[in-house]
């Protein structure tokens, strides 16, 4: 008989009995399945959000489904430095022991020209720089607890053409689909980087939920996003099949380096299978220039 997504989740997800799991962009799509998962699964969960009036909601709608959960919001913009700095403190002094860290927040702006106060893209600020930054400066805190970082990816970044960083990364007039395309390759890359100069604290991996029904498409207008919304879930994953891959990296016991999709046809969806990591898109010029230009403007 072939296994349910609720099976998977009852049966197969084990009790996480309290490990502390951070999840960005908690509120909403998966992000929020992920949130409802681990709560059921009695982690204890802390939501790393832009909108902690939302987040603090939330957290009222599980602890009336849950009421022994324990479940703490923190204020966290991707696209701020100051923001970021902030949140990394606040983990090095409450969480200190955390397990895993989701970097699963992230934007789809179909607006051109849109500049963070950083000088960033939007896009790739939000995407690809604000998380790296993240974990450069957790890493920087290693205090011998064992801690998972994931990447939440994307079936875009090899769909992604790099030619150089600034054309790439730097340019907010890009086509929206290439900005966010070329930011997830630029995730990719640096969870190569991460796990490859990681210390034996810190495991890294990389998650993709395939092509989801998400809030992705949310800033398009409003009779378009009606009718895509309908046909992404009716053909593609939910969310909480998408956030699969997440949970079962949280779930297991999984050397750093590991990368996990939906087993499914071309990976669009089903239940989470390990894959083979693409060395094809790795270009170390993009780690060495983003960390160069994230402190430049520190």
């Amino acid at each position: 008989m072939k296994q349910t997504i609720d099976d998977y989740i009852l049966n197969v997800l084990k009790p996480l009995n309290s490990k502390k799991i951070i999840v960005t962009g908690a509120t909403s799509g998966i992000g929020l399945a992920l949130s409802r998962i681990l709560v059921f699964k009695n982690a204890h969960l802390i939501m790393a959000v832009r909108n902690v009036l939302k987040g603090n909601l939330l957290k009222d709608k599980f602890l009336a489904e849950f009421p022994k959960a324990k479940i703490d919001v923190v204020h966290l913009d991707q696209g701020d430095f100051s923001s970021i700095d902030k949140f990394v403190n606040k983990v090095k002094t409450s969480y200190p022991d955390y397990d895993t860290l989701v970097l699963n927040a992230g934007v789809f702006n179909t607006n051109k020209g849109i500049v963070l106060d950083n000088g960033y893209p939007i896009v790739s600020g939000t995407n690809m720089f604000g998380p790296i930054y993240i974990v450069n400066e957790l890493i920087k805190f290693d205090n011998g607890a064992k801690h998972k970082i994931i990447f939440q990816g994307s079936l875009a970044k090899n769909k992604s053409k790099y030619r150089n960083f600034d054309n790439a990364f730097m340019n907010s007039f890009r086509n929206h689909f290439e900005q966010y395309n070329l930011s997830k390759l630029g995730l990719y890359n640096a969870f190569n980087y991460f796990h490859n100069n990681r210390s034996e604290s810190f495991s890294f991996y990389w998650a993709e939920p395939g092509i989801s029904g998400t809030e992705i498409i949310r800033r398009y207008p409003t009779k378009f996003k009606k009718f895509a919304q309908k046909v992404m879930n009716a053909f593609f994953a939910k969310p909480l099949e998408a956030c699969l891959p997440v949970a079962s990296i949280i779930n297991n016991d999984l050397p750093s380096g590991i990368s996990s999709a939906p087993g499914g046809l071309f990976h669009v969806a089903g239940l989470p299978t390990i894959i083979k990591f693409n060395p094809r898109i790795i270009n170390p010029e993009i780690m060495t220039k983003a960390l160069e230009s994230i402190y430049e403007r520190k």
